[in-house]
């Protein structure tokens, strides 16, 4: 392929064949949410159908015992949108409550033992056949029932 150059050369290239490789099956199969620099194209994963509800940029709740509800963000978390992802949004969404028990802890803490509940909601967006169509009610895409340590039964 590059006789006669040297072996820096042939190194260079096999770097870039891979990540060009990786970058593909990146973009069919997915690499995860967070895969920095091989990013997945979900358009292409799964088929997206006129009326199905776009899931980015997402907000996430915690359900207090008297029904309110506090926002959480990533300022929570350091500002690091991948371990709230982690750690909240997607054991919620996926509905495994095993996964929060850092963030029920964390919540109960700071809410003294009210939190009874997590639920991610969408931001109210749709796909539709000439773009997105916005302004729809947002719906709730997730919710887990929790309980605190210190909680009455």
């Amino acid at each position: 392929m590059l006789a006669g150059h040297p072996a820096s050369y042939r190194a260079i290239s096999l770097v870039i064949v891979a990540v060009l490789t990786a970058q593909a099956a990146a973009g069919f199969i997915g690499t995860g949410r967070f895969g920095w620099p091989i990013i997945p194209y979900y358009m292409y994963i799964f088929p997206h159908h006129e009326g199905d509800r776009i899931t980015e940029d997402v907000s996430v709740y915690a359900v207090l015992d008297d029904g309110a509800t506090v926002k959480i963000d990533e300022a929570d978390f350091n500002g690091q949108y991948a371990v709230l992802w982690n750690r909240v949004i997607a054991p919620v969404v996926h509905n495994v409550p095993g996964n929060l028990a850092d963030a029920t802890e964390f919540y109960c803490k700071r809410h003294q033992d009210r939190v009874i509940a997590f639920k991610v909601i969408d931001p109210g967006i749709a796909v539709g056949r000439d773009g997105p169509v916005y302004g729809l009610e947002p719906q709730v895409i997730g919710k887990v029932d929790v309980r605190c340590k210190g909680a009455a039964p």
